[in-house]
């Protein structure tokens, strides 16, 4: 088998944390009557919040300081609480990981996500024990679209570029695979389904589509 390792993304790939973020500001939004577009919330899926797009600023410049800073991080606090309660892993994932560790496939996670939030996570829905490497923002100098989280999980698993297979669910991941030259399969989520976005090796709907075999199968054929 070619296949030696495969790498996960976090957020919207393992578990939909980006649809409660996309729903609780909606929520918000609506109060003061203001649209949030499902395309401009993408600009940040997968990355960090910065100049493309950040929550409370693109609030504050509709509707200026009628919702304090203080209190929009309250509101919204609470609001993602409710939403993070109904959570679950996604189609086929946890099968993926099973079936990878009686392959004797490496595992690895590769998050613009801290530690704390990836590993809490993985713990409370008893994944973390499948996961060979944890790579979160806490170790590198950038994040996503920046390649250099892809980059320290492959030289953490000891693969070669070849070797492995990043699994993605936003333009920022695809893009960030693409600049680690290792190949990507893009698996978008209830937000990312509405972007542009190009460069995969493989598209599917549902991790509960693909097998080991077909991801090296993928491999070979590359």
């Amino acid at each position: 088998m070619k296949l030696k390792a495969l790498i996960f993304d976090f957020d919207g790939l393992v578990i939909d944390t980006e649809s409660p973020a996309y729903n609780s500001l909606c929520r918000i939004y609506g109060r003061f009557g203001v649209e949030l577009p499902v395309t401009t919330f993408g600009l940040i899926v997968g990355s960090e919040h910065g100049v493309d797009f950040h929550p409370y600023t693109y609030l504050a410049d509709r509707i200026g300081d009628r919702m304090p800073l203080p209190e929009f991080e309250t509101i919204y606090a609470a609001e993602l609480k409710i939403e993070y309660q109904a959570m679950k892993v996604l189609p086929g994932v946890s099968e993926m990981l099973e079936a990878a560790k009686t392959n004797g496939i490496k595992l690895a996670i590769a998050s613009s996500s801290p530690l704390t939030w990836v590993g809490g996570y993985l713990e409370q829905f008893g994944l973390l024990h499948y996961f060979d490497e944890l790579i979160t923002k806490d170790l590198v100098d950038r994040v996503k679209p920046a390649p250099d989280l892809f980059l320290l999980a492959a030289e953490k698993l000891d693969v070669k570029k070849n070797e492995v297979i990043i699994f993605e669910d936003s333009k920022n991941g695809v893009i960030a695979a693409n600049s680690a030259e290792i190949p990507v399969v893009l698996i978008p989520n209830p937000i990312t389904k509405h972007l542009e976005i190009s460069g995969e090796a493989l598209r599917v709907n549902s991790m509960a589509e693909l097998t080991v075999e077909m991801l090296d199968q993928l491999l070979s054929d590359l």
